[in-house]
């Protein structure tokens, strides 16, 4: 081969490697855009879906929920089977809730309280069952323990309004709380059994104080004291409409409870004043003229009655307005 041909075809060999490193570069700085690309579709799509909200099921206040224990005990309750994670015990409370639950509370002092969960299944009745106690400032966290009193997790009361809003509606929670019973622990640090103390609960515990007046009303049959008693007089239907217990707003300006009627017209009563509770009754579809009146009684009066026997009381579920 003479050397002019030997040098044309070096020449064309060098040519051809240059050409094929440039198509290589080309093909790879088109995948890496590509994978570039499909990333940053890929990430925004996950933030598109990290940051959509989940629809609520229903619209429970704190307030509503610090003022009805039932209620609070159903959140707080399926938030710490679902959430506690590190304890069998809590994790293990119930599968569904069918069977539902019994709150033993045990009063430890005056600002503190052990609320014990007992299920329907639990023959044993552990006095050493978990627990979550109210903390913080206002009671706004909700701390839960094991047995031992370790304390497992604490999460604020508005978490816990979070998880009731996107788990349960109002007829949601209605059927768990029929489930659920309250009762006071053996063992409390009280230095007594004290009577029913109504102006206590009204300042304390506005739905239990709501549920011995509507209790009180029923077994005296308060109807009979109005000369137009409206709605008094119909409570069976009132509790009925509502799946067994009574719906009462309470007034966040005048502190009055209002029965809630679906029907107009006004009838409930206020908190304890000078001694005696007064219910009231106004307007309506069935009174002639304006159909006010009001009746008061001794709070003494209400508070023997309630204590003349082992008083079952009715169910209340309170809202604010």
């Amino acid at each position: 081969m003479s050397k002019t041909l030997r040098n044309i075809l070096i020449g064309i060999i060098i040519v051809l490697a240059v050409i094929c490193l440039f198509v290589i570069g080309r093909l790879s700085a088109g995948g890496e855009h590509s994978n570039a690309s499909s990333h940053s579709q890929q990430t925004t799509k996950t933030s598109e879906s990290s940051d959509k909200k989940v629809a609520n099921k229903g619209n429970f206040s704190i307030a509503e929920l610090k003022n009805n224990p039932k209620e609070s005990a159903v959140a707080i309750v399926y938030y710490g089977v679902k959430y506690v994670s590190n304890n069998q015990t809590w994790h293990n409370i119930f599968t569904d809730g069918g069977n539902g639950f019994t709150i033993s509370v045990k009063t430890v002092d005056q600002n503190t309280a052990k609320y014990y969960v007992e299920t329907r299944t639990d023959t044993n009745k552990d006095p050493n069952a978990v627990y979550y106690s109210l903390v913080g400032n206002d009671h706004n966290e909700v701390a839960f323990y094991d047995s031992q009193d370790n304390e497992l997790l604490k999460v604020s009361l508005k978490a816990i309004q979070t998880y009731a809003n996107q788990n349960f509606s109002e007829a949601d929670m209605a059927g768990r709380t029929k489930k659920v019973d309250i009762i006071q622990a053996s063992g409390s640090n009280t230095t007594s059994t004290p009577g029913t103390d109504l102006v206590a609960d009204a300042q304390n515990d506005p739905t239990k104080y709501a549920e011995e007046i509507m209790t009180y009303a029923e077994q005296v049959n308060i109807a009979t004291e109005f000369n137009q008693p409206l709605w008094w007089d119909k409570l069976d239907q009132l509790k009925s409409h509502f799946g067994g217990y009574y719906h009462i707003y309470q007034s966040s300006d005048t502190g009055e409870f209002s029965l809630d009627t679906q029907a107009g017209g006004g009838l409930g009563f206020d908190a304890p004043q000078n001694g005696n509770v007064k219910f009231f009754v106004s307007g309506g579809p069935s009174a002639s003229g304006n159909g006010s009146q009001e009746v008061s009684v001794d709070i003494a009066q209400i508070e023997a009655q309630l204590d003349s026997g082992n008083t079952s009381l009715v169910s209340v579920k309170l809202s604010q307005n």
